[in-house]
This record gives structure tokens, C-alpha cells and sequence, in this order.
């Protein structure tokens, strides 16, 4: 078949038709690509800039993904930063509040007036002769034994408790609470299981902790224990068996001036009571512990205004240093969780964030050591007991500040560099892409109209080969 002779008219009308196919298929890519350049054989030397170009957005595209990442990391520093300066602000705050509460001393101030020292109290309604209360210190809300070599497993009898023998308790302003042993085969784990139960386990919690016993009053109130408030025939005396701390019991006589009631107040170690300037009873302690005062007969501790409790002084501020000691910990796992890709600038690592193809135009972002310890911070001192224990902890706490704010001040430096530096690779980016698109780009109405005329002359050829056809048809039909 390959061997059927054609006419120079077909064969040239064929050949004419293929050119226009040929050139119909390329125009329709380049409209369909934008580009009058698709291949090397189109037009070498555009078709390697262009791609020299391409690529070269490329690996600026890399590069853009780089500086990004950076200005996250960075970001992710500011953000542990600013974290970092509100926790040291709170612990301020801790500092300045210990500072205010005068930790040289406790205070406890009566809200009934007195003449004079002079006054026969007796003469005060509800104040009565033979009324007693307790004065506590330390820790209101807890009692503890003193000396003791407790178990669980023990019984109450190898305790000293006999069976049935009550121990009293008092929680705040409730009643005397009974708690009895009801065999002195118990367990102490079972009397203080009993203790709970009986007071109430929302309100104490009764433990054996390295040997003592520990009452602790849930709700803060004070806790009081004594060996026979209720005066009791049997005269029992657990609180004292088992080592409690029973107080500090003070009793009001016949005809007792308030000097001689002060006195009686001040004769305990460390308490001072006087009247101030408002002719109220004023009592101190020395130590800075806390203070309970509660009526054990009759009312006279509330009938004078003094039965009450403080927080203030040491206590408080052991609690305040807790706080504070709390706060700074948190500090480092801010620190930990401020990792980004790996890297922890706040961990002192240091990262190099490069702008160019050939990684010459670097610009390194420096870490810091932003622990509690880098900062300077250690553990507070003697519970924030003396004011140069707190000021110490307040310089601590400006020299931290003022790390954090400089460390803060680089860094926003070095983001506003990177997102400048990201910025300009962008627009160049842009523009190198826009360079390599020019080369090669088609123009769509120049080819448009090409197409046309195409498809015009493709009309043409395929009726010239039809003519050819018919003039074959008529010299056959002679012969016909």
C-alpha cells in the first residue's frame, strides 16, 4: 500500500495539511500554557533563562520557607517571654504583699473599748468571774504532737488511751467534740478514722505522719484540743496523754483590772497585750505566729472583742514565700514548652536563618538562658520571715525584669530584621518569576489569531484534496 503513487497536486495538498496540523497543535499549547516557549527545541536560549529563573524563584521559595519558620520561632520566644514577665509580676505582687504585712510580729486587736487599764472588767456585761479562755499559737489550723513515736498498727492503750476515755476538739466557733476509743484494742489508724468520723470529714483530717499525730482543720479554722473543757468528773486527760499542744488557758477573777488581765496575757512567751491608742486591747507576738483566741467558759474573750484569730506576721508570709517559691518554678516550664523545630531559644540555643541561594547572607538569632536559675532567682529565705529576707527576693525579682525586658527588646529587633529580609525575598521572588514568564510568554491575541488563520487554511486544504479527488474520479469514469 505504501508504494500507491499520488499526484503532485494531493501529496503537496497533505504535506500543507500536516504544517497546519503541526502548527495548530503548537498554537493551542501556547495558548493553553501562556507561554510561546515550551521546549528547548522552541527557542533555546529563552528556555534556559526562563529556567534559570525558575529556579532560582525556587530556591528562593525554600528560602521565604526558612525565614518564616524563623519569625515563628521567634514569635514562640516573645510569646514564653511575655509569659515569663507576667509570672515574675505575680511573684512581685507575693513579694510586696509579705513587705506589707510586717513580718516582725503578729497582731490581734479587741474591738470592745477600755476606760483605762484601770477598769474592773468584771463590771463589762457577759464578763464574768471564773470565765476562762484559750490563747493559741502557730499554726491555728493544725495540732500536732510533741515527742511521740505514733504507728498505725498501734493500739490506743500501748498510746496511754483507755478505752472510752474522750479526747476533746474544737473546730472555730462549734462545740466541744467528744472522741472516745470504744476499745483499747483499737488501732491508732482506726482512731483516727474515728476522729474523721466523728467531727466530721469535711471539717479535719486526723494522720500519723513520721510518728506524730497531725489534725488538720480543713476549712483553715483554728483547732483547738484541751484535756477536760467540759469539766467531766472522770477529769480525762488525752490531749495531754498523747503530747498535744492544749494552749494557753487564761482565767478571769474577781475584780480584775484590765492591767492585771494584760498581764496575764503578756506572762506567755513571746505575747505582748496592751491597750492602744483606740483603748483597745492590742496583743502581739513576738515570734510573728498566728494567734487564736476562743472562750473555754462562759464569754468573755467575746464579750471583751479579742476571741478571734490572725494570719498575719511570719505565718502568712511563709505562705506568701510558698507562693512565690511556686510561682518562679513555673517559670522553667514555660521555658521547656517554648521549643520550636527543635530548637528552645529560651534554652540558649542559636539559630542561623539564611537569605540568599549561596547561604552567605545568614543572619543568626542568639538564645538566652531563661531559667529561674539564669535569671537570678533562688529559693526564698527563713519563709520571708524578716524584711531583708523580702527586699532580697525584690531585687532578685528587677534584675529578672530587666533580663526579660531586654531579651525582649532583641528579639522584637530580630523579628522586625527577619520579616524585613522576608519581605524583600518575596517582592524578588515576584519579580524573578515575573522575568522567567515574560520570556517565554506567549501573546494570547497573537496566537488566537494564528489559530484561526489555521484552522482557515486547514478549511482550505481539505477541500483542495477533495478537488484532487474528484479530477481522479473523472479520468476513471472515461475508462469506465
Amino acid at each position: 500500500m505504501s508504494n500507491i503513487p499520488l499526484t503532485a497536486n494531493v501529496r503537496q495538498t497533505l504535506y500543507a495539511l500536516k504544517n497546519v496540523q503541526q502548527l495548530t497543535a503548537q498554537t493551542s499549547l501556547r495558548l493553553n500554557t501562556g507561554k510561546k516557549v515550551n521546549d528547548v527545541t522552541d527557542n533555546m536560549p529563552a528556555y534556559i533563562k526562563s529556567s534559570q529563573l525558575s529556579n532560582r524563584a525556587a530556591e528562593m521559595s525554600k528560602l521565604l520557607d526558612n525565614a518564616q519558620q524563623t519569625i515563628q520561632m521567634i514569635k514562640v520566644a516573645q510569646e514564653g517571654l511575655s509569659q515569663i514577665s507576667a509570672l515574675i509580676e505575680n511573684a512581685k505582687s507575693m513579694a510586696n504583699l509579705a513587705l506589707g504585712t510586717n513580718a516582725d510580729f503578729s497582731l490581734l486587736v479587741g474591738t470592745e473599748k477600755i476606760a483605762s487599764t484601770e477598769q474592773i472588767i468584771t463590771d463589762i456585761p457577759s464578763v464574768t468571774a471564773g470565765d476562762t479562755f484559750i490563747l493559741k499559737t502557730g499554726e491555728i489550723d493544725k495540732a500536732v504532737t510533741s515527742g511521740g513515736n505514733f504507728s498505725e498498727s498501734q493500739t490506743v492503750s500501748e498510746a496511754g488511751i483507755a478505752a472510752g476515755e474522750p479526747l476533746y476538739i474544737k473546730i472555730g466557733d462549734d462545740a466541744w467534740v467528744e472522741v472516745a476509743p470504744s476499745s483499747g484494742n483499737m488501732t491508732m489508724q482506726q482512731y483516727m478514722d474515728s476522729i474523721e468520723k466523728t467531727i466530721g470529714e469535711d471539717k479535719i483530717s486526723a494522720e500519723i505522719k513520721d510518728g506524730e499525730i497531725v489534725l488538720t482543720a480543713k476549712d483553715g479554722k483554728p483547732i483547738f484540743l484541751q484535756d477536760n473543757p467540759v469539766n467531766n468528773a472522770g477529769n480525762p486527760d488525752a490531749a495531754s496523754t498523747l503530747g498535744f499542744d492544749t494552749g494557753n488557758v487564761l482565767t478571769i477573777t474577781d475584780g480584775m483590772t484590765a492591767e492585771d488581765l494584760m498581764t496575764q496575757i503578756s506572762a506567755i512567751n513571746g505575747i505582748n497585750a496592751e491597750l492602744s491608742l483606740d483603748n483597745n486591747i492590742r496583743i502581739t507576738d513576738d515570734f510573728g505566729r498566728e494567734l487564736a483566741i476562743s472562750d473555754l467558759q462562759g464569754q468573755s474573750a467575746k464579750a471583751l472583742g479579742i476571741a478571734g484569730t490572725t494570719t498575719n506576721g511570719r505565718t502568712a508570709n511563709k505562705s506568701y514565700a510558698a507562693s512565690f517559691d511556686s510561682i518562679i518554678e513555673q517559670i522553667n516550664s514555660i521555658v521547656k514548652d517554648c521549643s520550636y523545630g527543635g530548637i528552645n531559644l529560651l534554652e540558649g540555643d542559636n539559630y542561623t536563618a539564611f537569605f540568599d541561594e549561596k547561604r552567605q547572607n545568614g543572619f543568626t538569632v542568639r538564645g538566652i538562658d531563661a531559667s529561674s536559675e539564669a535569671l537570678g532567682f533562688t529559693a526564698t529565705e527563713n519563709n520571708w520571715e524578716h524584711k531583708a529576707d523580702i527586699e532580697k527576693s525584690l531585687n532578685q525579682i528587677e534584675t529578672a525584669l530587666s533580663k526579660i525586658n531586654y531579651a525582649s527588646e532583641i528579639y522584637a529587633h530580630n523579628f522586625s530584621t527577619v520579616t524585613a529580609s522576608s519581605d524583600y525575598m518575596q517582592v524578588m521572588q515576584d519579580t524573578i518569576i515575573y522575568a522567567s514568564d515574560e520570556i517565554v510568554a506567549a501573546d494570547d491575541e497573537e496566537e488566537a489569531a494564528k489559530l484561526l488563520s489555521l484552522e482557515v487554511m486547514q478549511e482550505l486544504c481539505v477541500n483542495a484534496l477533495s478537488l484532487s479527488s474528484q479530477t481522479t474520479s473523472a479520468i476513471l469514469k472515461i475508462f469506465g
